[in-house]
């Protein structure tokens, strides 16, 4: 009976340990160090109840018989521990992959929306700075004058030109040249 006895404080004992170990490994993986901190020390506990144990087998039992029974429960209960630890293991890293990935979405989302803010910042600016002609013009058949806003009668450079980002030159056209300039001629080369 002391052999029996013997294994199953052993096995409990080394169970114990690892699965505190395990559990204490999974305070990198949730970052809940409180929950965890408190089922290594209830193991830990159970570890030192266990090695108590087998100190009294060791010293020649001072405490009185322990019962197989109970110490194989306490061995049960260590498989359990152990297979609960190793069974949540994989779902606390997928929860901590999982989360990475969140961040790292989060991360691309907030670097894919400062560049939208500067664009659209840009876009403001180029709206601001564009000026625009638009709707109906009163031009003079004759001469060519606009009518401008206040009704008076302006060339149409003067009105172009406050009225947008455009900017004159003066030249003279092929037709003009010749209709008002006949004796001028211009070398084709």
């Amino acid at each position: 009976m002391k052999i029996e006895l013997w294994f199953f404080l052993v096995l409990s004992v080394s169970l114990q340990i690892v699965v505190a170990i395990l559990a204490w490994r999974l305070i990198r993986i949730t970052r809940h160090k409180l929950a965890w901190l408190a089922i290594c020390l209830a193991l830990l506990l159970m570890v030192f109840r266990r090695g108590l144990v087998v100190h009294e087998l060791v010293a020649g039992g001072i405490f009185g018989p322990y019962d197989l029974a109970e110490e194989s429960i306490a061995f049960g209960v260590s498989v359990l521990f152990l297979i609960g630890i190793i069974a949540i293991r994989d779902l606390f890293q997928s929860i901590r992959r999982t989360n990475e990935t969140l961040v790292e979405e989060v991360a691309e989302r907030k670097r894919v929306q400062g560049q939208k803010e500067e664009l659209i910042l840009e876009l403001q600016t180029a709206m601001a700075q564009v000026k625009q002609l638009s709707g109906m013009l009163p031009i003079c058949s004759s001469c060519k004058k606009i009518r401008n806003d206040a009704g008076y009668w302006e060339q149409i450079e003067e009105y172009i030109r406050d009225h947008s980002e455009a900017e004159f030159s003066h030249g003279i056209c092929p037709e003009c040249l010749e209709r008002l300039y006949p004796d001028f001629k211009l070398d084709s080369k």
